[in-house]
């Protein structure tokens, strides 16, 4: 052990070198307060216990027991020393998550009070945090994370509103009587002073009141709040039409004594009449700034875009298809971190097109996977402007060409009938399987209007999701029709010919990382909802997209910060379960506890030889029973074989089969059940691609205005308690101001051109304005089924012979056809639960005269 003497400034230096590690702090003082010692330790350095009282359910929790440390000590002279030096760790170091450690993270001053204006303002807190990323540049550049924000939210929220609601309360009407002349307020309350009835008006209400009060509505059917205080609005109409709040209150009874006239005013900003400016000043200026940004067509400013991209990032892969007057009419673009990510994830791969993105009703095509952390993964998208067979034969043929030639081993659709020929045609021999989830939402309509539809829906789930042997379900299908008298029912004759196609029991055999419906695209639609609706233009569809897909990455590097320095602890004395909390993420170590708890509902009943029979306990619908699996163990190999054929679907190994191992003395999982897809020790080659993505675009006046406000706001928060300080520097201000006000009479617009980029020199024409019928759909098409549940107040209309709609086939299914064209067994398992939306359809897998020209860059 080397001694080192070193002053307290020294000290303190090393402590900030420090920062990239995940450090905890300690200290030894005098009674007087004197430092005598420092202790700067790794922070994992004990196993903690967690504090859930869940023993099943444990939180994840810092347990690697590192005793990486240094220890500096203060001698009587003041003179430091490094006293301890421990710099040897047990486990993997990855200064890179720095910033995601709790040590490291604090929210600036200046985040601080731009998050509290938002918040009076109204504006949801993931709204102001994005507003922060993109100020800051991306995630990587700040040194906090959402979280943090919205605990401080929390903490400022509850600092206003004080001890308590009615102190608070009766303190911001004293404050509001101060300053404002004829404002009124009364508190009513019952005999424990506790608060009953809130009255309040301004001046203005009160005057509003005497040119607008002669009409009035009341209504007091508005809950607002945990002490069940009612809100009861007076409302009239200004020589404008509009409604205008002549007075309100909060009652506790709907009794005559606690109705009040008030006027709600708006303090969060100072007030309307503080503004120069209305809101659609604001939006006009919006709309100005997205026209200059994005040029003057949509279909050049993506292809500009997209050029950019591939200058500035090594990988950047796209393709736009134009027709015949070379106006876009198909676009597909890639990352090369996405490319990377496909070689780790791109196994399995969901795809749907029911996303409507903008204007040109082009439909957001993504192809989703699912990461070490069971998230979804973008792996690669584009815009479709019809959803024909030629249009996805060029989606996947683009695709298949930037991936080096390799196909997905499964993908996961809808029925409609043009996808399932592209895919014949593109993908030839992949495992091609239909949406469970889409299905089964088609059982309702399908079975019309018979009175007995519940139960004949509760027999199918059954048989779906209970049943794992084919003989089993064949012959239960087969009974269930007989009973219910549905032998004339073609569409479930159609189903139950296509059962290689999406019935469980004949897909679980085959490896779908989980998945057994488009559910994982739809949540990637619903990610981009916040950023997209029907009025997006093309590049600021690009544009959020970045902004949404670097979102997502960094959901995943705060997994894998988490599962880097945290584990979920053991709730068994399983060495099995040991070895898996060292190498699966929380996530996946999660999903097994769960297995390895349901262990004990499982009892070995019988076995012949190496095959035993597993009775596990379930609970369906409220019943308990016992359902039988069979395992076949090879005890030369340790392999297993359970008839449920988890792993199989899954990747995890399933409770029967932990049995049969214990049961067999097998205290370790052998290595070809602990899958690498699903380990947190892989280097994975696509975390370490960078992408720069373009974001907004910045120019040099910008750049300086950004550097300005940064400044400004540290040099605020350093003098904002010192008056002398602040008025020196307002006084500089008010000069500076003055000398600009006389240097204003040439002012310079600041206003740069996009530059241009000769990588395809292609004029590439905007896409046809597309037509809607009534308003335009905000997300995803829905069906018929949905549309009815959100409009069961309208009036119902029929139609006698409807005409089909254009689009999607997807009303009907393939014929019949003979026993050996049957397609081969695929692979599928969704969770026991009934769907709410379908888009169901016709497989007629022939094809030709399709032109495949692509544009390719």
């Amino acid at each position: 052990m080397t001694l080192t003497m070193m002053s307290g400034t020294m000290v303190n230096a090393f402590l900030k070198e420090t920062k990239d590690f995940q450090c905890g702090r300690g200290q030894l003082a005098k009674p007087k307060m004197e430092l005598l010692e420092v202790l700067h330790l790794c922070a994992v350095d004990k196993e903690k216990k967690s504090k859930t009282q869940d023993v099943f359910h444990p939180r994840p929790t810092m347990q690697l027991g590192c005793e990486a440390r240094v220890t500096a000590s203060c001698d009587g002279d003041g003179i430091w020393k490094i006293s301890v030096v421990q710099l040897l760790h047990n486990h993997d170091l990855s200064p890179i998550k720095s910033r995601i450690y709790r040590c490291n993270r604090s929210v600036p001053a200046s985040v601080k009070k731009q998050l509290e204006v938002n918040d009076k303002a109204g504006i949801p807190l993931h709204k102001s945090f994005q507003v922060v990323v993109v100020e800051a540049g991306g995630y990587e550049e700040l040194g906090f994370i959402e979280k943090d924000c919205r605990n401080y939210i929390e903490e400022f929220r509850r600092l206003r509103l004080g001890l308590g609601d009615a102190e608070a309360i009766q303190g911001y009407f004293n404050k509001m009587q101060a300053k404002n002349d004829g404002f009124f307020f009364s508190m009513d309350v019952d005999e424990e002073s506790r608060l009953r009835n809130v009255f309040w008006v301004d001046n203005r209400c009160r005057q509003c009141y005497k040119s607008f009060g002669d009409v009035v509505t009341f209504d007091t059917t508005y809950l607002t709040n945990k002490y069940e205080l009612r809100f009861a609005p007076f409302v009239g109409v200004n020589h404008h039409g509009q409604s205008v709040l002549l007075g309100c209150g909060l009652i506790a009874h709907e009794d005559t004594e606690s109705f009040v006239w008030l006027f709600k005013t708006w303090l969060q900003s100072g007030g309307y009449e503080e503004l120069g400016f209305i809101e659609k000043d604001c939006r006009n200026y919006i709309e100005e700034f997205r026209r200059l940004r994005l040029g003057l067509g949509d279909a050049e400013a993506i292809q500009g875009y997209f050029n950019k991209m591939q200058a500035k990032n090594d990988g950047f892969f796209f393709s736009m298809d134009v027709d015949e007057e070379s106006r876009l009419r198909n676009v597909f673009w890639v990352d090369n971190r996405c490319r990377q990510c496909y070689k780790s994830f791109g196994d399995v791969v969901t795809f749907d097109t029911t996303y409507l993105t903008n204007k040109y009703e082009l439909r957001f095509a993504p192809f989703v996977g699912v990461n070490h952390h069971g998230q979804s993964v973008l792996l690669g998208c584009g815009l479709i402007a019809q959803e024909d067979a030629e249009s996805f034969v060029c989606l996947f043929k683009t695709r298949l060409q930037c991936m080096d030639g390799v196909p997905p081993q499964g993908i996961i659709t809808d029925q409609d009938q043009a996808m399932a020929k592209a895919i014949s045609i593109m993908f030839p021999g992949i495992k091609h399987r239909w949406s469970l989830w889409h299905i089964l939402n088609k059982l309702p309509e399908k079975l019309g209007g018979r009175s007995d539809k519940v139960e004949i829906m509760d027999k199918i789930n059954d048989l779906v999701y209970d049943v794992h042997l084919i003989t089993e379900f064949e012959q239960g299908w087969r009974e269930m029709i007989m009973d219910e008298d549905l032998n004339d029912n073609e569409w479930l004759a159609e189903m139950f010919f296509w059962r290689e196609r999406w019935v469980p029991c004949y897909l679980r055999t085959s490896f779908w990382a989980g998945m057994s419906s488009t559910q994982r695209s739809e949540s990637m639609n619903a990610f981009f909802d916040g950023y997209v609706h029907s009025k997006t233009t093309l590049k600021q569809f690009v544009d959020q997209y970045d902004r949404a897909l670097r979102k997502k990455m960094e959901m995943e590097f705060q997994a894998d910060a988490s599962s880097f320095t945290k584990m979920i602890p053991c709730v068994t004395m399983y060495e099995m379960e040991k070895q898996l909390q060292d190498v699966y993420t929380i996530s996946k170590f999660k999903e097994f506890q769960t297995e390895i708890l349901g262990k004990v509902y499982c009892d070995i009943i019988s076995n012949i030889g190496d095959t035993f029979v597993v009775e596990e306990y379930v609970c369906i619908k409220g019943f308990r029973t016992r359902k039988s699996y069979e395992v076949a163990f090879d005890p030369c190999t340790q392999e297993v074989d359970c008839t449920c054929h988890l792993f199989e679907f899954k990747g995890m190994i399933c409770r029967h089969c932990i049995v049969v191992f214990i049961r067999n003395v097998v205290r370790f999982l052998p290595k070809k059940y602990i899958l690498e897809r699903w380990r947190r020790d892989v280097k994975r080659a696509y975390t370490r691609v960078k992408v720069d993505y373009d974001g907004s675009i910045c120019t040099v006046e910008q750049q300086r205005y950004d550097d300005l406000c940064n400044s400004f706001r540290a040099l605020a928060n350093k003098v904002v308690d010192d008056k002398y300080r602040t008025k020196e520097i307002m006084d500089w201000i008010q000069k500076e101001m003055s000398v600009e006000a006389m240097r204003s009479q040439n002012p310079s617009k600041g206003v740069q051109e996009i530059p241009k980029h000769t990588t395809s020199t292609t004029l590439v024409l905007d896409p046809l304005i597309g037509t809607r019928k009534g308003a335009p759909r905000k997300s995803h098409l829905k069906s018929n089924r949905e549309k009815c549940g959100q409009k069961k107040t309208r009036k119902r209309t029929t139609e006698k012979n409807p005409k089909p709609k254009e689009g999607r086939k997807n009303d009907s299914l393939p014929k019949k056809r003979k026993k050996m064209d049957e397609p081969e067994t695929l692979g599928s398992q969704r969770q026991h639960a009934w769907p709410v939306q379908d888009e169901d359809g016709v497989y007629d897998l022939t094809l030709g005269g399709l032109d495949l020209g692509l544009s390719l860059h």
